[in-house]
């Protein structure tokens, strides 16, 4: 038997109530705070996220799926959002719009991962993005877009960790001060670490091993070797979040390994029942990128978003048993049919039904009677109409309440109204 690759989930429908929840709080949240929805190709040119997202990444050099066309084209099933939102941004004329300009997503994306719980080979992320200012207070509005949303939800075991990475400048100035440190430490180091000395130094904040992070805690702080510039944007960012009160903690470990990241860069952790922080679960991610636009050959365009990891946000939803029913209501009206010139009518009657603004269910597949009230009872409908070839005959249904059993007959043709006058529609 053919199965689903390795890494690629079918989302069942049982499961699709936790997945409608959670897209009508992105459609909430985005009306909220003014985010557009852009719906983004699946495909995009490699060079986009070699040049966009980092050559020498992981996501990159390991993860991303790519082949050439037919016709000689390298293309790559997209492994993130941000670089196709910029080129979106800048290939499509945004820039003659009002700046800033809010845009936001609800994509698959694609990384040739370890399958692990929350994190699949097709994987669903959200982003909310803001194109076309530089100013802190965009960064605070993006955390506090994230904050809103998983509030909303009914999710609030979460700690936001915050740090600067500075820009280009800072960075170089402090990966040669990283370097003379750790090269003291060398033999300390793990191989992979060793290895990322000079090209890729700041992927040690992101190493597992113990001996690594004892070394991280002792180096310097990059936060103690940013420019003014960047001393200002960071310290007006840590004030306008005490000013709306927002929970947060510095992490000076958080540097986000992608190459576009500049200045602000921050990580949604989930904490247990005692505070303690899971770095398994990282519920979303972003920051600041400043130097994304040139990077992929565009002119000088600040930027700041978010991702956040739909699989991961229902797995929360789950483990606290949240109640994903809204939205999902549950129906008025269920058709039961008898009898083939029943189904007949009762297809016609649903098309009606719905016309009128009934919510209404039905099954068409099922002969006898049981089996359709079985299903109209775990539905959690309020009303059954039956329809056999007596009533036919007679030109009326039978009326069921589900909840008290009562029975009445109603005549078709004051079936409608009476509805609506019964359910307030």
């Amino acid at each position: 038997m053919i199965t689903s690759p390795k890494g690629i989930k079918d989302i069942l429908p049982q499961e699709e109530a936790y997945w409608d929840f959670v897209e009508n709080a992105v459609k909430k949240t985005s009306k909220a705070y003014g985010f557009g929805r852009i719906r983004l190709p699946i495909i995009e040119k490699t060079k986009l996220f070699i040049k966009g997202t980092g050559k020498n990444t992981e996501i990159v050099k390991k993860e991303m799926y790519s082949f050439k066309t037919k016709g000689g084209d390298d293309l790559t099933l997209r492994p993130e959002g941000t670089p196709g939102v910029m080129r979106a941004y800048l290939e499509r004329g945004m820039r003659s719009l009002i700046q800033p300009v809010k845009l936001y997503y609800f994509e698959p994306m694609f990384r040739h991962e370890r399958p692990q719980h929350g994190r699949q080979r097709q994987f669903y992320q959200i982003g909310f993005e803001t194109i076309g200012s530089d100013s802190s207070i965009i960064d605070a509005e993006i955390i506090q877009t994230v904050y809103n949303f998983l509030i909303n939800l009914g999710i609030d075991n979460f700690v936001f960790q915050i740090n600067s990475i500075g820009d280009i400048n800072c960075r170089s100035k402090y990966k040669k001060v990283l370097q003379d440190c750790l090269s003291k430490n060398k033999s300390v180091l793990c191989d992979n670490c060793q290895k990322d000395l000079q090209d890729r130094i700041f992927n040690i904040f992101e190493c597992k091993e113990e001996h690594c992070q004892q070394i991280v805690r002792i180096s310097p702080k990059i936060i103690d070797n940013l420019c003014d510039l960047c001393r200002i944007h960071f310290k007006e960012l840590l004030e306008i979040l005490d000013e709306i009160e927002m929970p947060y903690s510095l992490n000076h470990s958080i540097v986000r390994g992608l190459d576009y990241y500049t200045r602000t860069v921050f990580e949604v952790l989930t904490v247990d029942e005692f505070g303690q922080m899971s770095s398994q679960l990282s519920l979303a991610g972003g920051g600041r990128y400043d130097s994304l636009s040139e990077s992929i050959g565009g002119p000088k365009i600040s930027g700041s978003g978010v991702a956040i990891g739909v699989e991961r946000i229902i797995s929360v939803l789950e483990d606290k048993n949240i109640d994903v029913s809204s939205g999902n209501k549950n129906p008025d009206i269920f058709i039961a049919q008898l009898g083939f010139t029943a189904k007949k009518y009762g297809l016609k009657l649903f098309d009606i039904l719905v016309e009128s603004g009934i919510n209404v269910e039905a099954t068409f597949s099922k002969d006898s009677l049981s089996p359709q009230l079985k299903l109209a009872d775990s539905k959690g409908a309020r009303y059954t109409i039956i329809i056999g070839e007596k009533e036919l005959k007679d030109k009326n249904v039978l009326f069921s309440n589900m909840k008290s059993g009562n029975q009445e007959i109603l005549q078709i043709k004051n079936l409608i109204p009476e509805l609506k006058n019964r359910l307030n529609v």
